[in-house]
Order: C-alpha cells, then sequence, then structure tokens
C-alpha cells in the first residue's frame, strides 16, 4: 500500500517530474481497478498528503514508488485476468489517437520516436496551443485512408487464416480469390496513400513544418530545435512508408506464388502462412504509424498550417488520384469510419464529406468498390 499512497500524494501535489506523475497514475489506476475490494485507508493518506516533504525526499519517494508500484501491478497482472489498461478504451484504440480527432488534445504517449524529439514537439504544441484557438485538422483523407488501408490489412489477414485451414475444400477459386484481394490492397489502397505521400504529402509537411523562420514568428520558441523534430518525425513517417511498402511487395509476390497451379498443397500452406505473418506484420506498422502521425502530425498541421492552405492542398490531393480513383477510396474510408464505431468521427465524416458524394457511396460500392476489393470478404460467410 505505501507506494501507492506515495504515489496518491506526489501525483495530486503535481509532482515535481512532470514525466513521472502519468506513469504514476496509470500504475495507480491499474492496481485499484484490479482490486476493487481492497480499498486504501483514507486515513493513512491523509495523514501522509499533509506531510510537508521536502523536494529532494519526494523525487526519491517518487522514484522508488515508481518501481515498486510497476511490481506491484505486474504481479497482480500475471495472477488475475483483467482487461483494464492505461493503452486502452472502451472504443477499443489508442487514447492518443482518440484525444486528438483534428488537433484537440495532446498526448504524450508516442512510440518509435525519441524522448527529445517527442519532448520538444510536445512542449511546442503545449505552449503555443493559444496562438491558434480553432486548431482544426482539414486533411482527414489523409487519416481515413489509413484507418481503410489498416482495415483491409486486417480483412486480409482473416481470408489467408480462413483459406489456410480450408484450402483443400477450396481449392483455386479461394486462391484467385486471395491473389486479387492482395492486388487490391497492395496495388490499389496502399498505392495510392503512399503515392500521394511521397509524391506530395511528405514535402508538404517539410515546407509546413520544418521552417525555423514561420515556427518562431508563429510561437517565439527556438525554431532550429522544433524544426529538427519535426524533420524527424517526418522521416519516420517517411521510413514507415518504404517498409510497409516491402511488406506489400512479399505480400503480393506470395499470394502470386500460392495461386501458381504448379504449387503443391504443403508449399501453399507455408505461402498461406507467410501472408498471415505479413498482414500481422503490416498491421502493427501501420497501427504504430496512426499513433504517430496523429499524435504529433495532426496537432501540429492544426496548429500551424491556415485552414485555407490546408483545404487547398485536400484539392491537389483529388486532382492527383482521379475522380474515379478517389470515389473507390471514399467507399474505403466510409467503411473503415463507420466500422471504428467512433460517434465523433462520424460526424466529421458527414460534415467534410459532401452530401452528394455521401449519398452516392452505396451505387459506388457496387459499381466501383466491391469489384476491386469485394475479395476481402471472400468466406466471411463460412467463419463463425
Amino acid at each position: 500500500i505505501a507506494p501507492i499512497l506515495i504515489a496518491k500524494l506526489i501525483i495530486s501535489d503535481h509532482a515535481y517530474d512532470k514525466h513521472t506523475a502519468p506513469l504514476l497514475r496509470c500504475y495507480l489506476t491499474n492496481y485499484e481497478q484490479r482490486n476493487a475490494g481492497r480499498p486504501i485507508s483514507g486515513r493513512i493518506y491523509h495523514t501522509i498528503r499533509m506531510s510537508k516533504l521536502p523536494k529532494n525526499l519526494a523525487l526519491t519517494l517518487s522514484l522508488v514508488s515508481l518501481i515498486l508500484c510497476h511490481i506491484i501491478v505486474h504481479g497482480f497482472s500475471l495472477r488475475e485476468n483483467s482487461d483494464v489498461s492505461c493503452g486502452a478504451n472502451p472504443e477499443g484504440t489508442h487514447p492518443a489517437v482518440d484525444a486528438l480527432r483534428g488537433g484537440a488534445a495532446y498526448s504524450a504517449v508516442v512510440e518509435d520516436i525519441r524522448p527529445q524529439t517527442k519532448a520538444v514537439i510536445l512542449d511546442f504544441l503545449a505552449s503555443c496551443a493559444g496562438k491558434n484557438t480553432s486548431r482544426e485538422f482539414h486533411i482527414q483523407g489523409w487519416r481515413w485512408h489509413f484507418m481503410s488501408l489498416m482495415r483491409d490489412s486486417e480483412r486480409l489477414e482473416r481470408l489467408a487464416k480462413f483459406l489456410l485451414y480450408d484450402i483443400e475444400e477450396r481449392g483455386n477459386s479461394g486462391l484467385i480469390a486471395l491473389e486479387q484481394a492482395v492486388d487490391y490492397l497492395v496495388n490499389f489502397n496502399m498505392a495510392g496513400l503512399h503515392r500521394v505521400e511521397s509524391n506530395m504529402f511528405v514535402q508538404w509537411l517539410r515546407d509546413n513544418l520544418c521552417n525555423a523562420n514561420v515556427i518562431e514568428e508563429f510561437c517565439g520558441d527556438d525554431g532550429n530545435a522544433v524544426t529538427d523534430a519535426f524533420r524527424d518525425v517526418i522521416d519516420k513517417v517517411n521510413d514507415h512508408r518504404v517498409k510497409s511498402s516491402q511488406i506489400g511487395k512479399e505480400l503480393y509476390e506470395r499470394a502470386k506464388a500460392a495461386s501458381d497451379e504448379s504449387t503443391t498443397l504443403h508449399q501453399r500452406q507455408e505461402r498461406l502462412n507467410d501472408i498471415v505473418k505479413l498482414s500481422l506484420q503490416l498491421s502493427a506498422r501501420l497501427r504504430l504509424m496512426r499513433v504517430l502521425q496523429e499524435t504529433l502530425v495532426v496537432p501540429a498541421i492544426a496548429l500551424v498550417v491556415p485552414s485555407g492552405n490546408q483545404k487547398s492542398f485536400n484539392n491537389r490531393v483529388l486532382l492527383n488520384l482521379g475522380i474515379l480513383e478517389s470515389r473507390v477510396h471514399l467507399v474505403g474510408m466510409h467503411d473503415a469510419v463507420w466500422e471504428s464505431g467512433i460517434e465523433s468521427e462520424k460526424n466529421k465524416f458527414e460534415k467534410e464529406i459532401p452530401y452528394v458524394a455521401r449519398v452516392m457511396i452505396e451505387r459506388w460500392r457496387k459499381s466501383l468498390y466491391d469489384p476491386k476489393a469485394g475479395m476481402l470478404d471472400y468466406g466471411i460467410d463460412k467463419i463463425s
């Protein structure tokens, strides 16, 4: 109980170390939720709460309590099954992602980025928030396209698993469906997103977030430090894109090999197993990218880039994709948003997408989307 009490003391007194408090709060939440039947004594807590601890002692106790809380929480988690987690919420997505929705809030939970880089950007976002009270993010197509790709990756994994356990019955028809499904995911959906990112979006990000003079004029911060941090993040976004493309290439090669008529049953099973693993790798990388982008990139654009500039870029993206391709992507984005179950995301979709386009989605699904992406749902009626 002692480390939990100390944690409560430090958190409620606004810990001297602002990075330690969120971790303590996370462990504290886990501990109390896992042990709802063991309330902490309010009297003991009150006694410690009223103690006038010196600063150095409080810092020392915070570190000790952090270690002990870690041991306690993980000790209980090994013995008890629980869905309670500081990294999840009722809607099933990362809190850092759900909190944003257009740059309205910031989170310190960012993976795959150096702590110093993360700290510089988060400090910039927090200290300069008052410079732009609207903080609206308008390039929603980028976010929704990402959600669509994540959804399709999970659908491909499901299809490959289905065929892996039912390959003898499904035969060539299932493998042809698999090849068509991978072709859509890799050569259409992913290719469309990556084409926009590599040809337009990455450079647009650099132009708007890596200009030290603009940053200094906007907020008065050290422009070089902030732009260097954003440059690291954009490089990481680009690196993730390249690695995702490599996974996509491997997926397509495995799907082609699996559908080859000269391939033996054992070889087909090996290829299908490879596709399951690669789909999982792709999904994991996409989730990591989404947390990175929405936690650091989305709020930065919303804060720094004027709405008119963002909307102008949106129009350029639509011209780059073309009318027919944009319609197919729109159906996939719609389905990803609705399957997410996030009401705020649905409301944003209805606000940003013109009424006529929304009315046409079901027609475009039948005439354009299903002929391309429909094979991702092959055999879904057989999956319990």
